[in-house]
């Protein structure tokens, strides 16, 4: 994992990409600002994974105070597991 970095979007992330997640408001914001509206169906909210903790964003942990990270953590794992359901649901339906 220490090789992976944050970058900005590219143009061609919204083709190359089935799903372009982002974690707050202001990101989603942006990103459908410059996706092409064709294609605009592949950027969600990574919160619209979320089935055990309401959340419309996943803030970000530095500023949450001691329990910010573990609150973070909470809700990644919680969509994620969903993530991996819909991919292993894509597998078997291929």
């Amino acid at each position: 994992m220490s090789d992976l970095r944050a970058r900005q979007i590219k143009a061609q992330d919204f083709d190359v990409f089935d799903l372009i997640l982002t974690m707050d408001d202001d990101n989603l914001a942006n990103t459908l600002a410059v996706c092409p509206k064709a294609l605009q169906h592949k950027v969600k909210a990574y919160t619209t994974l979320l089935r055990r903790h309401p959340a419309s964003e996943i803030p970000d942990p530095y500023y949450g105070g001691a329990g910010g990270f573990d609150h973070v953590l909470d809700l990644i794992e919680d969509a994620s597991d969903t993530l991996l359901d819909l991919a292993r649901q894509r597998v078997h339906t291929q």
